[in-house]
């Protein structure tokens, strides 16, 4: 594209990547684009899996107080695996660009978003089906987000952590906790 910088152009290269090679990524990136999310990285990760990296447009950021980029994984699993989410927090922990409290994920799994809620914690993993955002219902995504917000208690630290699935996403904290235990 006339103009463009060559970082630029990389990035489109990827994005088209990603809209041809992922099933309806076409239509995620548009709809991503069509809510005002740049979309400023796209990384094929192994094992059938995108990774995207996303800036909220300023007023939905503001309203949610989203600091950082919007990590956005994109998989093509039939049945989310709990690695998946593990890997999505590590990357938010390792990475810090990444706003903490909110990630998207986007797959065809319809029990992903209750697979994300069995997590204890603050982080709030917005589903999304890429299936259906071509139907006119479907919401903008400052309605989804603000419908997942409502949802996570950021503030319940009187609940312990029983349930196995919970613990999900905390190797890099138990790794930490470990070291300085020792």
């Amino acid at each position: 594209m006339p103009g463009e910088t060559p970082n630029q152009k990389v990035v489109r290269e990827k994005l088209d990547e990603f809209s041809s090679k992922f099933k309806n990524g076409g239509v995620l990136r548009a709809y991503l684009e069509k809510n005002g999310v740049k979309i400023v990285e796209a990384t094929w990760r192994e094992n059938r899996k995108w990774r995207l990296v996303g800036v909220l447009p300023e007023h939905i950021g503001t309203v949610f107080d989203v600091r950082g980029d919007v990590l956005i994984f994109a998989t093509s699993f039939d049945r989310l695996q709990p690695r998946i989410l593990s890997e999505m927090q590590e990357d938010i922990l390792d990475d810090t660009r990444f706003d903490r409290d909110l990630c998207i994920l986007a797959t065809t799994d319809r029990r992903a978003a209750a697979l994300a809620q069995q997590r204890a914690g603050e982080l709030a993993v917005l589903t999304i089906n890429p299936e259906r955002l071509s139907q006119p219902s479907t919401p903008e995504l400052k309605t989804l987000i603000a419908g997942l917000i409502g949802t996570i208690d950021h503030f319940n630290v009187t609940t312990p952590i029983t349930s196995p699935p919970a613990f999900f996403g905390r190797s890099r904290m138990i790794r930490d906790i470990t070291k300085e235990l020792a």
